[in-house]
């Protein structure tokens, strides 16, 4: 639920603010922003994990290779010598990056509008929501976070056309040969049109699903999603490693905040995004609408 309204009111005209220049939100309350955020996100609901980071960076292990395989001779004979097998592993690194904004308000405008509380609580979080999927989704390495789109180690299949159910089904196969669950579909709201429109022998108003398979996959739909790619795989393999959960504080002496009689909410997180193993991930790219 949002901040309650009464609540979010009295914070802001509280004694709270501090001659400093402000103070942080109380814990119930900036509790209550990140449940909504996540809540909000679309990477969450489709099952991406957090990993808590002691420190700015955080080395995780992971393995690239299986040890035990069609390419080995697994079988042994009575009293033979049981075959040995490396695993090998390498190392993924997880390093703190930062996701701030600020919202401006009106003192007269949160002290007179009824629902203004509530709209404050409701702009920061899904704008940081948005903002997290997107970096997750569609990141550069310039912007600190490298997004699956741009993600060199993800297997993928360049669609050069509108998506059609036979290319989800591709990258369902993808991701189940390399021994994984596909748990969902990541899909632009374009995409996800393109394949509800489809025809049946391009009669009109015959329109056809695609296979159980792919139908059954769970859709998960997000303007974060760049509309020329769409994704599909075991979601749970996307870590999320998380130095500071967000923030949020309040004031109405910083900047120009004073003069202008305005209060500002600020919201800060820190934290980082790998994939564990990027065979759980099939990438759809070249997607046009």
């Amino acid at each position: 639920a949002n901040i309650p309204e009464e609540r979010f009111e009295k914070l802001a005209q509280s004694s709270i603010i501090q001659s400093a220049g402000g103070a942080a939100v109380p814990e119930p309350i900036a509790r209550s922003f990140i449940d909504n955020a996540r809540a909000q996100s679309v990477m969450f609901k489709a099952g991406m994990k957090v990993v808590p980071m002691a420190s700015g960076t955080l080395d995780l292990a992971r393995v690239s290779g299986d040890p035990i395989s069609s390419t080995t001779t697994n079988v042994t004979a009575e009293n033979a010598t049981i075959a040995s097998t490396d695993i090998v592993f390498d190392r993924v690194q997880l390093t703190a990056v930062k996701i701030g904004q600020i919202v401006k308000a009106s003192r007269e405008l949160v002290n007179d509008a009824p629902n203004m509380a509530s709209l404050i609580s409701l702009v920061l979080t899904k704008s940081f929501a948005a903002e997290l999927d997107r970096l997750i989704l569609d990141g550069t390495a310039a912007q600190g976070i490298t997004g699956l789109s741009n993600l060199t180690s993800l297997s993928e299949t360049d669609v050069s056309g509108a998506i059609a159910w036979q290319d989800i089904m591709t990258a369902w196969e993808s991701v189940s040969l390399a021994n994984f669950a596909p748990s969902g579909v990541i899909l632009n709201p374009a995409s996800v049109e393109d394949l509800q429109v489809l025809l049946g022998n391009s009669e009109a108003n015959m329109f056809v699903g695609g296979p159980p398979i792919a139908e059954a996959l769970p859709k998960f739909v997000s303007t974060s999603c760049n509309g020329s790619d769409a994704f599909v795989g075991d979601f749970s393999k996307v870590l999320l490693g998380l130095r500071q959960d967000v923030d949020v504080s309040v004031t109405t002496e910083a900047g120009s905040s004073f003069a202008d009689n305005q209060i500002w909410f600020k919201l800060v997180w820190r934290g980082d995004m790998q994939v564990e193993d990027p065979g759980a991930i099939h990438r759809l790219f070249g997607i046009t609408h």
